[in-house]
């Protein structure tokens, strides 16, 4: 299968989105929103404009994906040997975003914020219904990570405001970096007239284009996903080393000769590790002052693998003697 180039309104045409648990949380800050913001002053309606927005790669759901989907309530069936979920009588199938999930993120908050100033409530209830959920015995979203990351919660509900979605208890730095984006947004928004409003949700609708790739169908089974997003996330705003280093641990264990089971359990722990991190990077409510990640990855090699030998210079490198030699 081609990248397909798709306006942003086209995007979650009978699709779900979930963010897979080796991708990092929400880490883009006020660099990147302004990047994003001045990307959609640029683009002029009058004159018919487009912005190239970037590529979605995605990736088809695995058995175990579908399992943490139907903890949300939806229903799976199998349509024409493929599986599907139903939503309102219609069939959705289920993507990873393997690339992507900060910019498409990024958006949905600001469209998400928008949607709430309309005070047409049919057109709002519209847009809401296409882009972010559909409702179905309650709200079902399109978009999120896989339920068990606890920024799904945050997200839907700290974020969409559905004050009826579960509360997170957890806060973590990933969480204060959407708390950061909505108030950005928020903060430009406020002096927007109703007609601001509807020009801004066109841009983002019908003039933000995007690439959309599935690795699944381009490639078969034959590539290890986790490696492609490291690979990917070279560009734009670099994985840390500490994100980085989850998914090398995370790839490290596919490649163990252990049963399934194994692997699934130490996957939890790795995650539930990861989560206890993050938790407490992000205990400061300043993001200004929270603690760097590479300044605690950093500290953690120098705890598990200093030696009495090393010198100054092995200090300096220690990215490279962790993920190179440790």
């Amino acid at each position: 299968m081609e990248s397909q180039i798709l306006p942003f309104k086209e995007i979650f045409k009978n699709k779900i989105f979930r963010i897979p648990d080796y991708q990092r949380g929400y880490s883009w800050e006020e660099s990147q929103l302004e990047d994003l913001w001045a990307d959609l002053s640029n683009i002029h309606l009058s004159n018919n404009a487009y912005h190239f927005t970037g590529i979605l790669t995605v990736n088809n759901f695995s058995d175990d994906d579908f399992i943490s989907l139907g903890k949300e309530g939806f229903s799976e069936l199998i349509d024409n040997d493929k599986k599907v979920v139903l939503i309102n009588g219609e069939t959705y199938t289920p993507c990873n975003l393997v690339d992507g999930q900060q910019r498409l993120t990024t958006i949905l908050i600001l469209l998400s914020l928008l949607l709430k100033k309309l005070r047409d409530e049919a057109v709002r209830l519209q847009y809401s219904r296409r882009y972010f959920f559909m409702y179905d015995n309650g709200n079902k979203y399109l978009f999120g990570y896989h339920v068990d990351v606890p920024s799904h919660n945050y997200l839907i509900r700290e974020i969409f405001e559905d004050v009826n979605y579960q509360q997170e208890e957890t806060e973590t730095l990933y969480t204060h970096n959407l708390d950061f984006a909505k108030n950005f947004f928020n903060q430009k928004l406020e002096e927007y007239s109703q007609n601001n409003i509807k020009d801004l949700i066109t841009k983002i609708t019908d003039r933000l284009l995007f690439s959309v790739l599935n690795l699944s169908e381009a490639s078969g089974n034959n590539l290890d996903i986790s490696m492609v997003f490291e690979t990917l996330n070279f560009r734009g705003k670099q994985l840390s080393g500490l994100e980085r280093f989850k998914n090398r641990v995370l790839y490290l264990l596919s490649k163990q000769s252990l049963s399934q089971t194994k692997i699934e359990s130490t996957r939890k722990d790795i995650n539930k590790t990861w989560l206890e991190i993050y938790k407490w990077l992000g205990r400061n409510p300043d993001p200004k002052k929270v603690m760097d990640d590479d300044a605690f990855l950093k500290a953690f090699w120098l705890l598990y693998f200093s030696k009495d030998t090393m010198v100054a210079k092995n200090f300096k490198a220690y990215q490279k003697n962790l993920f190179e030699n440790d």
